[in-house]
């Protein structure tokens, strides 16, 4: 699908990425008290399933709204995010991308505003019209900070369908705009027939990515993450014809060739000895 491009959004290196998404749960583990600190828990069905219909709340303008608006369409897609957060201002455009592609299919995208003393409604308010968003944007009352408060992460992508039950929650960052549409057209075309594919650090355990995969098709792996010290070797599992949910690991070496400042024995490690020398 042809996707509109807005200056000012780039491309996030993935250090900076994670450094996002890092401050990202600090700060929301201020607001969400139902959050879990420390690392994010790839437990499947936590918010699928939920029910959200009976949401009462305003959008970013005052004017009231409810879940009895999720009937009208037959997907919603909710985009968690903050004003200051470069990775949710890079998914904002998938968003708005995907609002106009998928109009006619009765899809409807609205945000979930992050709100603290910077990300506020008016924040919302002039960044939607610096970069030409439309969609609607809404505040979170009880009902929507418990669906967000499950992962202590921002952003996060939920979809539901017609009677206000999430149907897929995709938490952390899209790698693509066609990643997101991928999971739409799920929905919309193949229920049951697609697949989460759970791409891991080997090295530190962490999340790398989730993507949402056609049953026969080959998800596209991420950039690995950069470790000083360490070659990135490979992925321990197939993303070729996925036909079941998998999770993938990043495989790492030690890097021999790798030489650290300060390590004048080069012996791999920095202690007096390397004082001495100098």
């Amino acid at each position: 699908m042809t996707k509109r491009s807005k200056p000012g959004i780039r491309a996030i290196r993935p250090s900076v990425r994670l450094i996002s998404m890092l401050l990202s749960a600090v700060l929301l583990l201020c607001l969400l008290p139902a959050a879990s600190a420390g690392a994010v828990t790839l437990q499947p069905g936590e918010t699928v399933g939920m029910n959200i219909s009976g949401f009462s709340t305003t959008d970013i303008h005052g004017e009231a709204v409810s879940g009895s608006v999720l009937a009208d369409s037959e997907l919603t897609v909710l985009h968690f995010f903050a004003t200051w957060s470069a990775d949710c201002l890079r998914e904002m455009d998938y968003m708005q991308t995907a609002s106009e592609n998928f109009e006619a299919d009765g899809v409807r995208v609205f945000g979930l505003l992050y709100e603290d003393a910077t990300s506020t409604p008016e924040a919302c308010i002039a960044l939607m019209a610096q970069y030409g968003f439309t969609y609607d944007c809404l505040r979170l009352d009880s009902v929507l900070t418990a669906l967000v408060s499950e992962y202590a992460l921002i952003p996060q992508t939920f979809i539901v369908d017609p009677s206000g039950t999430v149907v897929e929650h995709y938490p952390g960052c899209f790698e693509s705009c066609d990643q997101l549409e991928q999971m739409i057209e799920s929905q919309l075309g193949h229920p049951g027939t697609y697949y989460t594919v759970v791409f891991m650090d080997g090295l530190t355990g962490e999340l790398i990515s989730r993507v949402t995969v056609l049953h026969g098709m080959d998800a596209v792996p991420p950039t690995p993450p950069i470790h000083p010290g360490y070659v990135f070797a490979g992925w321990d599992g197939s993303y070729e014809n996925v036909t079941e949910n998998r999770y993938i690991t990043a495989v790492y070496v030690i890097d021999d060739d790798y030489f650290e400042q300060g390590d004048v024995d080069m012996n791999g490690v920095v202690n007096v000895t390397d004082a001495l020398l100098t």
